[in-house]
């Protein structure tokens, strides 16, 4: 999410040709990262809004370069403000700050609480997370020191959004949305999709149309202009990243326990992945990233961990792959709670000890450019291109060892909202029976 100054605009719209109905995603964004919020109608007549709010900024302390608010999403236990900074600027902290509450047709908040938590150290995306209120109360920041409340800036609903983009090695627009309702490991018709560029879509001459290449599950690849690109400054990191951490609003402070492992020379990225039932999404934005650096990309919960019974390296298994294998799939046994009622002292591996005999699910170690070009997943395994073949990896050489079922209090929070998007939570009569 770098400032690059440069700022745009796409829309991706979903013609009906029986109804005429039109579905407007609109999201702004900078190279060569996107900085976007997008929205998702569903209307008779196409309704363009852009997400870059036209707010008249009041000074503080005199000083015209102010803090803005450039929109809210909400999430059904939460709303996300996210923060955008003038330049050299110092970020709030969460003591810093407040979550003030509107009522409708009021300038006046009339609650004010504490934020659940803040994230983010770019001046271009800082979130604020504050609890959620009722129906129709809107939600903005304001400062302690001084009082002043920032302007209440555009909001939106979590499943109806294109929630992130980036542009890909060749130079396609990869955008990720919700509300669609697309099915799981299915390819959509792209020819009823337009993707369309431009700053101001209220000036309909400016707007550039491109093709849609593909759209599957939650997952666009359009066609980006040259005009676009040739504004686009990408840099491209050499360094080699071994871990990439998508942090789905944990409350663990990973941050510091992160902090600790590079000091003992762990190269780890840590990615804020805000968007709930997502995590196909959160694959496929990795795979992209990590293609760069890494020549294989393995993809494993925070509950999961490699297990040699052959006592080979992680180095040799993929080693042993010929040429044209563009995906390992690893065994899965889940362990349960084995009998305890309270999280063990000793830690999971150590505490937990009994597991199935059978295994439940497998993950994947993929070659990002074996990767069909639609990045569809089901979080177990990836779609590949052409000429590609999966391997599956013998029990006695490498398995997974999930402590997926602990003991009920982790078990209520760990399934309290599923990550997975078309996996029900755990408290809905939905899919019963299923491994996940």
């Amino acid at each position: 999410m770098k400032d690059q100054r440069k700022r745009g605009a796409l829309l991706v719209v979903a013609l009906n040709r029986v109804l005429r109905r039109m579905l407007v995603l609109v999201f702004c964004f900078g190279f060569a990262f996107f900085t976007l919020r997008l929205l998702l109608r569903g209307t008779f007549r196409p309704r363009l809004i852009s997400s870059w709010p036209t707010l008249t900024l009041k000074s503080i302390n005199g000083d015209w370069r102010v803090t803005i608010v450039q929109e809210t999403v909400l999430f059904p236990d939460q709303a996300l403000i996210f923060l955008k900074y003038p330049r050299a600027t110092p970020l709030f902290s969460k003591d810093d700050i407040k979550c003030v509450y509107f009522s409708p047709n009021s300038s006046q908040p009339h609650l004010n609480l504490q934020p659940d938590s803040i994230d983010g150290e770019d001046l271009d995306l800082q979130i604020v997370r504050c609890p959620l209120q009722p129906h129709g109360i809107t939600a903005s920041v304001g400062i302690k020191c001084n009082g002043h409340l920032l302007p209440i800036g555009p909001t939106y609903h979590w499943d109806s959004l294109a929630y992130d983009a980036l542009i890909d090695n060749d130079n396609t627009t990869i955008v990720f949305v919700k509300g669609r309702n697309l099915r799981p490991e299915r390819v959509t018709d792209p020819s009823r999709f337009k993707c369309v560029y431009g700053r101001d879509f209220n000036k309909s001459k400016l707007l550039l149309l491109a093709e849609v290449i593909s759209i599957g599950q939650e997952i666009v690849r359009c066609k980006t202009p040259l005009s676009i690109l040739s504004g686009s400054l990408q840099s491209v990191n050499s360094s080699i990243k071994s871990w990439f951490i998508y942090d789905n609003n944990s409350d663990d402070d990973i941050s510091t326990l992160i902090e600790s492992l590079a000091d003992e020379n762990f190269s780890i990225t840590r990615h804020v992945w805000p968007w709930i039932k997502s995590q196909e999404a959160g694959f496929a934005h990795c795979a992209l990233r990590a293609r760069n650096s890494c020549e294989w990309v393995g993809f494993i919960d925070v509950d999961e961990f490699l297990h040699f019974p052959s006592g080979l390296s992680l180095h040799d298994v993929i080693g042993n792959s010929t040429s044209n294998v563009g995906e390992l799939r690893v065994k899965c046994h889940s362990f349960g709670p084995s009998g305890l009622k309270r999280v063990p002292a000793e830690g999971v591996t150590q505490g937990y000890t009994c597991r199935m005999a059978v295994a439940e699910r497998h993950k994947s170690i993929v070659s990002p450019e074996a990767l069909n070009s639609t990045l569809i997943n089901s979080v177990h395994h990836f779609h590949l291109t052409s000429g590609f073949e999966v391997v599956n990896v013998k029990r006695n050489v490498l398995v997974i060892n999930h402590y997926k079922y602990q003991v009920l209090e982790v078990f209520k929070e760990k399934f309290y909202r599923r990550v997975a998007t078309y996996v029900a939570d755990w408290l809905e009569d939905e899919n019963v029976g299923s491994k996940d």
